[in-house]
C-alpha cells in the first residue's frame, strides 16, 4: 500500500515545479512596464525649455516685445511705469522688472504711443520708488565693454583714457555725458548719465545748473560724482 503513495507525493511535487515555472513570465514583464514608465519620465524631462538668463545691460534688448518680456520676467515682476524725455514733452511707456535670476532692477522703455516695440534698455545704479521721495536699492549693472552703474567720475576717465566732459546737475540733461571725441563710449555703444550725491549741498553747488563741466577741473575731482544710467538702444 506505500507504493501508490510514493506516486502521488511524487506527482504533486512536479505539478508545483510546472506551476512556479510558469509564473517568471509575469515578473519579467512587470519589470519592462517599469522601465517603459522611466523612459517617457527622462523624455519629459528633455522637453522642457530652457531658460537663457540675461546679465549685461545690453542681454536685455533681445526682449524686443512686451510679450517676451512677460515670457521672461514674469508678470508679477514687471511694474507698469511711464517715463519722460526732451524736457517733460515726450511721454513713454515703461516698465520696471526686476530678473527673478540675479535680482538685477532693469528698466524698459517702450517706443512712443504703446508698448508694441522696445525702444530702449536703462540700467540705474539708483533705484528710486516712484515719487523719487525714496531709494529702494542701488546696484552694479555692466555693460559687455566693462563700463557699469556705480563707476566713480575717476574710474571713468580711466576707462576712456581721456578727461569727460559732462553737464551739470540739478536740471533736465542733468549728467549727461558728452560722447564726441570719446571713442571708447562710442565703441561701447552706451549713453552714460552722471548723478550727484547732494548730502552736502554746500560741497557741491558749484556743480549745478546748466553748465558744462570736466572731469579734469579741479573743482570736480575728488566729488561724489558716479554713473546713475546705462542706457542701450534697440538696434
Amino acid at each position: 500500500m506505500k507504493r501508490p503513495i510514493y506516486i502521488i507525493t511524487a506527482t504533486l511535487l512536479l505539478t508545483s515545479m510546472v506551476s512556479c515555472g510558469s509564473e517568471e513570465p509575469k515578473k519579467g514583464a512587470e519589470k519592462t512596464t517599469e522601465k517603459e514608465v522611466d523612459s517617457t519620465a527622462d523624455s519629459t524631462v528633455s522637453e522642457e525649455k530652457e531658460v537663457i538668463k540675461l546679465e549685461k545691460v545690453e542681454d536685455y534688448a533681445s526682449l524686443k516685445t512686451y510679450e517676451a518680456a512677460v515670457e521672461y520676467f514674469g508678470e508679477d515682476n514687471m511694474i507698469a511705469d511711464t517715463s519722460w524725455y526732451a524736457e517733460g514733452t515726450v511721454m513713454m511707456f515703461s516698465n520696471r522688472c526686476t530678473d527673478p535670476h540675479n535680482k538685477q532692477i532693469i528698466m524698459l522703455v517702450w517706443e512712443e504711443g504703446g508698448k508694441d516695440k522696445l525702444s530702449h534698455v536703462e540700467a540705474h545704479h539708483k533705484v528710486w520708488d516712484n515719487d523719487f521721495a525714496k531709494v529702494l536699492a542701488t546696484q552694479k549693472i555692466s555693460s559687455n565693454c566693462g563700463l557699469s552703474t556705480g563707476m566713480k567720475i575717476g574710474e571713468l576717465q580711466e576707462f576712456c583714457g581721456q578727461p569727460v566732459k559732462f553737464s551739470g546737475f540739478g536740471w533736465d540733461f542733468a549728467g549727461g555725458v558728452r560722447m564726441l571725441n570719446q571713442p571708447k563710449l562710442e565703441a561701447c555703444n552706451i549713453n552714460l548719465t552722471l548723478d550727484l550725491d547732494q548730502s552736502d549741498f554746500e560741497e557741491v553747488k558749484h556743480l549745478l545748473g546748466d553748465i558744462e563741466l570736466s572731469s579734469e577741473q579741479e573743482e570736480v575731482k575728488g566729488m561724489p560724482i558716479f554713473v546713475q544710467k546705462l542706457t542701450y538702444y534697440v538696434q
